[in-house]
């Protein structure tokens, strides 16, 4: 729980690896640690807890620190629990086979998607129904016939925990995030531009992601109050989100264990189709 005990970080490389590379080879004899950092990151991106570069690397947090500040990682204060997986776990292992719930699900949104036009869906399911497991075979399917996903999390959500899972399904992830540097940031919207990444995944504002041949937006815990702006640029995500699908015939997927009212009026009057998880 947030608050007991040291502060817990995620790691994740702010630079693109050959860059890093070049940096540690600049700093083998005056930062060996910075160094041994840097080439670890280089090999595994990340984003891994802080306990576990500082084991690998033999380094302190202070080290991560000095790194963080000249742009080459990001280190993002976490729940405690975000890096409570069981050993062995892998983020983006397959399960053998669906429920029969969400099956009946994904076929629905999968026939949307291969209709290439605008439609909404409402997935309304507790928590551990298998929300997560439908928009990563959605996104799979989108993918796998040419299209692109954008896939909003609340931004206290989104966890290494959370971005691990999605990148082990999708390698070509871009993660936008409001705790990152600029720099990072730009060079993630210029991957999404490019047509680079296939899946965009980040809090409210990735809903402006830049991506072409988007056929999916995904809004998860659509109810959050955390998708609405309040400073200007005022604005609603999810609002964003249904509108943008509209203008580029993209389905949106909002998925929530406790729909916003508005959501599951859309849903019972017929301009959203309601998707039940038990």
């Amino acid at each position: 729980v947030s608050g007991s005990g040291p502060p817990r970080y995620s790691v994740l490389l702010a630079a693109p690896p050959e860059r890093a590379r070049a940096e540690a080879d600049g700093l083998r004899k005056r930062a060996v640690r910075q160094a041994r950092v840097l080439d670890f990151l280089a090999r595994e991106p990340g984003p891994h807890p802080h306990p576990l570069v500082l084991k690998r690397c033999g380094c302190t947090l202070d080290v991560l620190r000095a790194l963080a500040r000249k742009g080459f990682l990001l280190l993002s204060p976490v729940e405690t629990t975000a890096f409570d997986l069981p050993t062995g776990h892998d983020p983006g292992a397959t399960p053998a086979s669906l429920t029969a719930a969400q099956r009946e699900a994904l076929e629905a949104v999968n026939s949307a998607l291969d209709a290439r036009s605008f439609r909404p869906f409402l997935l309304h399911g507790v928590t551990g129904s298998g929300k997560t497991e439908v928009y990563l075979r959605a996104l799979s399917h989108a993918v796998a016939n040419g299209g692109r996903g954008i896939v909003l999390v609340p931004e206290i959500a989104l966890t290494p925990q959370t971005v691990a899972r999605f990148q082990a399904r999708f390698p070509r992830l871009a993660v936008l995030h409001s705790a990152m540097p600029a720099g990072y940031r730009r060079r993630q919207w210029e991957l999404a531009a490019a047509g680079k990444a296939d899946v965009v995944i980040g809090a409210r504002s990735a809903v402006f992601a830049p991506l072409p041949s988007l056929s999916l937006i995904v809004v998860d815990e659509e109810h959050e109050p955390s998708y609405k702006q309040e400073n200007p640029p005022r604005y609603h995500a999810r609002e964003v989100a249904l509108m943008r699908g509209r203008f580029e015939d993209a389905v949106v997927l909002l998925g929530s264990a406790t729909p916003s009212l508005e959501s599951y009026r859309n849903a019972r009057e017929g301009r959203f189709t309601l998707l039940r998880l038990p």
